[in-house]
């Protein structure tokens, strides 16, 4: 082994050393952002030249710097915190129910309207020809009236605020998504040389966590890197570098699901050797 190759084995060494070394300040740079993943560099070493009494070693370099993360712990990271996100919204807005009811809080309320005008209703029948009895029926049946559209308005407001939120939250999504597509993009075109793009995945996993606030999402990762996201049911909205936008469409009758209109029966109509066949119907989705 000759000066030179000493020479190249300790540049080798060194040039390794020292891509860890970044490597590791990168990690404790951001050691505080939300939804990074600690990086490590893996070394190997470099193919052994051949001399007369064997293979002598060349030195190390470095392989390529990887992630330290769990896919399967991200795919359950982002289901977790839809899950969350929707009973936080739930919950809001329960509280938010609760208090425009004001039950167990004070003497007023629907349920203190409701038990006085069934006990004015009892007491009118029993002595029915009482005028105090008949002020009293009265006025309760008016208080639990006013009751119920005080109610309807405060909760016509929370939906119209409900409203409010939810498009707030399609336009969100809607850049979310484009996000998402892009750097499936980025992301085809970083790894084609076949190293992975590190922080971009990362970029991407914090859009997906997001999106997951927001929406029911499944997610799966294709061969080529790029992360197909799909909503309701069975519909994709990315796929690959292509975002599909979304937009609201008003429900006046607050029909939850999608119930297909109802068709009329089919009729029966007569073949050629007179014998009834059943035309089938072709059902809207």
């Amino acid at each position: 082994m000759g000066l030179q190759s000493v020479l190249n084995l300790g540049k080798n060494s060194l040039a390794q050393n020292q891509t860890a070394l970044q490597t590791i300040g990168h990690n404790i740079a951001n050691a505080s952002v939300e939804g990074y993943s600690r990086q490590e560099v893996v070394p190997t070493n470099n193919p052994p030249t051949q001399s007369g009494f064997g293979f002598l070693g060349t030195g190390v370099r470095v392989e390529t710097i990887r992630q330290v993360v769990d896919r399967f712990l991200n795919g359950q990271i982002v289901q977790v915190k839809s899950d969350l996100a929707a009973l936080t919204a739930r919950a809001g807005a329960m509280r938010l129910a609760e208090t425009f009811l004001n039950e167990g809080i004070s003497e007023g309320g629907l349920n203190s309207a409701l038990i006085r005008f069934f006990l004015s209703a009892e007491a009118l029948s029993a002595r029915p020809e009482g005028a105090p009895e008949r002020t009293d029926f009265l006025n309760a049946a008016l208080n639990l009236a006013q009751e119920f559209n005080t109610l309807a308005n405060l909760f016509q407001d929370l939906q119209v605020q409900a409203n409010r939120d939810i498009s707030r939250a399609i336009g969100e999504v809607n850049e979310i998504v484009a996000r998402i597509a892009d750097l499936n993009v980025r992301i085809q075109t970083a790894e084609a040389g076949g190293q992975t793009a590190n922080d971009l995945r990362d970029e991407r996993q914090r859009s997906l966590e997001r999106l997951s606030q927001l929406i029911n999402i499944d997610t799966f990762e294709d061969p080529d890197g790029a992360v197909i996201v799909i909503v309701g049911k069975g519909f994709p909205i990315v796929q690959k570098g292509e975002a599909t936008q979304i937009k609201g469409i008003e429900n006046p009758d607050n029909v939850v699901g999608a119930a297909p209109p109802l068709l009329p029966p089919p009729r029966l109509q007569p073949t050629a050797e007179s014998e009834p066949a059943v035309r089938s119907a072709t059902r809207s989705a």
